[in-house]
């Protein structure tokens, strides 16, 4: 049982961790439109996703380190205060290159929110209670982010003005900004550690140095680079090629995201019993499927927008068994949460970016790029998988 100041925590850390998640594509149904108003290629405007992931994933690597030396709450506070500014400006520019520069440093900002966040849960939580919150903490992670195009398509619905998605954004953070700095309380026992950059090198030496966490690390960034791929590149499929209206865009991510929401329920029945091991085994073997079924499919039939979301469901299930075990799992063979936080973060939206830079490549229209990328990441992780040691499957 925790006390009333570690709840407070708890609904700062969900609420920073879903505004800055939102932040990274609730615009996303609004692409097409910022590619026509900017007039500039689908590969300019794809970039202002994934150079907020690349800004997600670079400052991830210091603010954790940094949290673990002067403490979590100053480091949330530095890294929530540039995301809110820069989230603003987003919304005042004339050109593509700003939104790019100012969409950076939202990302460098927001980086602080899922790095401290999962080591601010370390710090509060144990064993197995842990698992449970990390696995739900991973829900808004990787929630969030589907989110965010239900919202963005119904705004974009109702209003032609490309930037009216991203204005939500720091209606939201400003007053969640407020909340931190009245209610947070310091979660790091040792405080007034200080910076001590060979410190900070033998933590990142002994995380990374770790083989079963670098093999969960990339299962779960693995999984993490196709769904940031999928995201980025459906409203392009659906939208402009397979004409499904704006509006309507919103309910089939919300079919896509109901059963990723069965998949995480039935994760948390059925890890008492099989372990988290054996679901990250079923997870990564669902998603391969979906990737399989999605490449035959699109290669010997004429797709619709339905068959493509039923084919996509069984990847939905399998990313609810795979990223909440994934992500506990890495972070109980270590002690450095802070730095670990940081690792696993930050390789997350490194991979997320490189799915989105290699779909930006290789777009033609189809659905064929990206469900190629869901097989091949898939079967490499299955290949890590089978390199962890002693896995209880």
């Amino acid at each position: 049982m925790i006390n009333n100041n570690w709840k407070y925590n708890l609904t700062i850390i969900t609420l920073l961790i879903f505004i800055t998640e939102l932040a990274t594509d609730i615009y996303v149904p609004s692409l097409p439109r910022i590619a026509s108003a900017f007039n500039t290629s689908e590969y300019k405007v794809m970039l202002t996703v994934s150079i907020n992931l690349i800004g997600l994933s670079l400052s991830g690597l210091l603010y954790g380190p940094l949290s673990d030396a002067i403490g979590r709450k100053k480091v949330l506070l530095l890294g929530i205060t540039i995301f809110c500014f820069s989230s603003l400006f987003c919304i005042y520019v004339s050109t593509i290159e700003l939104i790019v520069f100012w969409r950076l440093l939202q990302g460098i900002g927001g980086g602080a929110s899922v790095t401290v966040g999962l080591a601010t849960i370390s710090d509060i939580y144990k064993g197995n209670e842990r698992a449970k919150m990390m696995s739900r903490l991973n829900m808004v992670v990787a929630f969030s982010p589907v989110l965010g195009p239900i919202i963005g398509s119904q705004i974009a619905a109702y209003d032609n003005r490309w930037y009216l998605p991203l204005a939500i954004i720091p209606s939201l953070a400003f007053p969640v900004l407020l909340l931190l700095i009245t209610l947070f309380k310091e979660t790091l026992t040792q405080t007034n550690i200080g910076i001590n950059f060979n410190n900070i090198k033998a933590s990142f030496k002994e995380v990374l140095s770790n083989k079963n966490f670098i093999c969960y690390l990339l299962i779960q960034s693995l999984t993490f680079g196709w769904l940031w791929a999928d995201i980025v590149n459906l409203p392009f499929i659906f939208i402009k090629d397979m004409n499904v209206p704006t509006e309507h865009y919103g309910y089939y991510i919300i079919a896509n995201v109901t059963v990723y929401i069965i998949g995480i329920v039935a994760n948390q029945k059925l890890v008492q019993f099989k372990g988290p091991e054996k679901m990250i085994l079923y997870g990564i073997v669902l998603i391969l499927f979906s990737g399989i079924s999605l490449t035959f499919a699109t290669i010997y039939f004429t797709l619709t927008a339905y068959i493509v979301l039923l084919l996509k469901l069984p990847a939905a299930i399998g990313v609810g068994f795979t990223l909440g075990n994934a992500s506990a799992l890495s972070l109980m063979q270590i002690t450095n949460y802070g730095t670990a936080s940081a690792i696993i973060g930050s390789t997350e939206m490194l991979l997320g970016s490189l799915g989105i830079k290699i779909i930006s490549y290789l777009y033609n229209g189809t659905i064929l790029p990206l469900s190629i990328l869901v097989v091949v990441f898939s079967l490499i992780s299955l290949l890590i998988f089978q390199k962890i040691k002693s896995p209880t499957v």
